[in-house]
């Protein structure tokens, strides 16, 4: 190879002390270079990472993916099981919403377990809302969490999420309870997932923290819609008198897997029904706290023998299975809301051997409000399990708090949703705006 100016190599006169820069030059570049290499090769060797800023965005961000992206993984199997049932299969990649912008305090109204609807200032409630007092000593931000061991009015309401889900639904489920004064506490919030095991474990962490006269109502978290506040679902469950009561559904599930389709455990296992809301639904149960805390511990205790019978780790078990056995065994008390009075689940049934059933020709909506025509309810909590969900969006569309002020009943706009508080995580929670929960759904 010959270069175009060969004469620039030669080591005479001026030539040679040019070409000694350059040889310098090159030479300080490829020793900086060595020593990036090792230092670079080192960071990686040992797992050394610069830590974000904690309170920067993007900090905020990994933890939303820490919490929600394992959550959705872990649970693929379980999702797909419950599909196989309503013939559909779901995406189950996590859409993560971009983190929450950074703002300025501002005040607030609070949703905690703790208490009511309450306006953290001193002034007037807006429209017919009634005037609440001021939020209590110790919960008035996230810098001070309590323990959480009240339970004002003698109910708390409860459901277990992890993460805000791969869409809105569980936005919507939380301006529901909003819409209605229903201090819902999200217990687990922040976690990563490791299985159902996590969610038993979270709850009866919390039930044992309650006093003994506290009534407890907890449902699913990411497809349900609540329609009354507590004091009505209270004096409802009262009026029923059964100390444990979950919901009726149209669906044997999982059971009706379990035996090929044939339906002998469904068809044969089950107690008789005044309905079609035949089958156990462990997404919505209402009971008094010693009654729970007995059948929590149980299902903790008793989890491994269905890990062993269906030779899957003990984070995949059913807990809508394992319910189902205590209340075809009769034990705790359990019973099952028949009628719908507190508790409607939309799942449908077409198919042999189960018996025809729908919930949606028997809905009808009356001024804002949805009821069970055939039963003359008006449920409290509407879960939109398995197939129902297709009716999910329709049904809180036409919700009274989505139309306006409607029949004098006040609701709140965009700009008090966003700003409102809930107690969120296990044990020591601490308080966290709707809008921090759900940054997209503003």
């Amino acid at each position: 190879m010959q270069f175009s100016r060969p004469k620039t190599f030669r080591f005479q006169g001026r030539q040679k002390k040019t070409c000694n820069k350059r040889a310098c030059l090159f030479g300080s570049l490829l020793i900086l270079l060595v020593c990036w290499i090792f230092v670079a090769s080192y960071i990686v060797d040992k797992n050394v990472s610069l830590p974000l800023d904690a309170g920067s965005p993007e900090a905020s961000h990994d933890a939303v993916r820490a919490s929600g992206a394992k959550e959705v993984t872990d649970n693929i199997d379980i999702d797909e099981e419950k599909n196989a049932r309503i013939g559909n299969s779901r995406d189950v990649k996590a859409h993560l919403p971009p983190p929450p912008p950074v703002r300025p305090p501002a005040p607030v109204a609070t949703l905690s377990a703790t208490g009511p609807l309450l306006p953290s200032t001193t002034q007037p409630a807006r429209g017919n809302l009634r005037a609440l007092p001021k939020v209590p000593d110790g919960e008035a931000g996230d810098s001070n969490p309590i323990e959480d061991t009240r339970c004002d009015g003698g109910i708390i309401a409860m459901t277990y999420a992890t993460f805000g889900g791969k869409d809105d639904r569980f936005c919507r489920s939380i301006e529901s309870v909003a819409q209605h004064d229903v201090p819902w506490r999200i217990l687990g919030w922040g976690k990563d997932w490791h299985g159902l095991t996590q969610k038993l474990e979270g709850s009866l962490d919390a039930l044992r923290n309650l006093p003994d006269e506290c009534t407890v109502i907890f449902t699913d978290a990411y497809d349900v819609l609540y329609a009354d506040d507590l004091p009505t679902i209270k004096r409802k469950y009262e009026e029923m008198g059964e100390p444990v009561l979950f919901a009726g559904e149209c669906g044997c599930w999982p059971q009706i897997t379990r035996d090929k389709g044939k339906g002998h455990v469904c068809l044969f296992d089950y107690p008789k029904s005044p309905t079609p809301y035949k089958y156990l639904n462990s997404g919505q149960w209402i009971a008094k706290k010693p009654a729970a805390l007995q059948i929590f511990s149980a299902l903790i205790e008793e989890a491994h023998l269905y890990a062993d019978r269906y030779k899957v780790p003990i984070s995949k078990i059913n807990d809508q299975e394992m319910v189902s056995d205590m209340y075809m065994d009769g034990r705790f008390g359990i019973q099952l809301d028949h009628h719908n009075k507190i508790f409607q689940a939309m799942h449908a049934t077409h198919d042999r051997p189960l018996e025809e059933c729908d919930p949606w020709p028997e809905m009808e909506n009356v001024d804002g409000v949805w009821e069970n025509k055939v039963h003359s309810t008006s449920p409290s909590i509407f879960h939109f399990n398995g197939g129902g969900k297709i009716h999910h969006l329709e049904m809180e569309r036409t919700m009274w708090y989505k139309q306006g002020a409607n029949q004098n009943r006040a609701f709140l706009k965009k700009d008090e949703l966003r700003r409102l508080k809930l107690r969120v995580g296990d044990g020591k929670g601490r308080l966290a705006t709707f809008e921090e929960i759900c940054p997209s759904y503003f």
